[in-house]
């Protein structure tokens, strides 16, 4: 049986601590309205020692969720093709990357992992491209 409840589901927060790099190769975004009982969260990583991670990190993270904020505008119907739309978006960015690094040769070998967590009330779908994981716990608490 599919739960579904009228209560909002989820509070999301993201940070990035800078570390001893004088730049930030990380990037995160979070997609989940208020109200809403669905979500996303776009967590890519710049790959440490090749060219230009800062930027195919952003380039990643800006593929990635303007893909599935337009897919999360009809919630069932990403339910039903999460994992396909899940491997889509996910391609759509490696490419994106490869015609950047076409255009710009400064950048070749540039790469980034990318975390993706996708929530529909107590349903949840993820990929992991790269060497990060998704790593998930639930915390439970109450209302006074």
């Amino acid at each position: 049986m599919i739960w579904r409840s009228r209560e909002p589901r989820y509070d999301v927060a993201s940070g990035i601590s800078q570390g001893a790099r004088d730049y930030q190769e990380d990037a995160i975004t979070a997609d989940f309205p208020v109200g809403a009982e669905a979500g996303f969260v776009v967590l890519a990583d710049g790959m440490g020692g090749h060219a230009a991670g800062d930027v195919a990190s952003k380039i990643v993270l800006t593929e990635v969720y303007s893909e599935l904020k337009f897919h999360f505008a009809d919630v069932e119907a990403f339910e039903a093709r999460a994992p396909e739309i899940l491997r889509g978006v996910a391609d759509l960015a490696n490419e994106t990357l490869r015609q950047h690094s076409r255009s710009h040769p400064e950048t070749a070998g540039m790469g980034a992992t990318l975390v993706v967590p996708a929530l529909v009330e107590n349903r949840l779908w993820w990929i992991s491209v790269g060497d990060r994981r998704c790593s998930c716990s639930a915390a439970a608490g109450s209302a006074s």
